[in-house]
């Protein structure tokens, strides 16, 4: 699906970018979730993108702490 939305030809348009040069990075999932998850949606996202718009992906990130999720947390001021 994502090739309907998005292509090399409109990001090299609107954004006057050269693909080789760019790197996709997901951020890792802890531990925690992603053995309840069971996969990481971050880098599912990345590896999908990075095949259908021929970009470099990089998986050298590591998450060394379990954090609550964004949903959950609080607005403050």
């Amino acid at each position: 699906f994502l090739r309907n939305i998005i292509n090399k030809n409109t990001i090299i348009k609107n954004l006057d970018l050269e693909l080789k040069n760019l790197i996709l990075i997901p951020v890792p999932s802890s531990k925690k979730r992603l053995k309840w998850r069971g996969f990481n949606q971050a880098e599912f996202l990345a590896e999908n993108l990075s095949k259908n718009i021929k970009i470099k992906i990089s998986k050298d990130l590591i998450r060394t702490k379990h954090k609550k999720a964004q949903a959950i947390l609080t607005y403050l001021i």
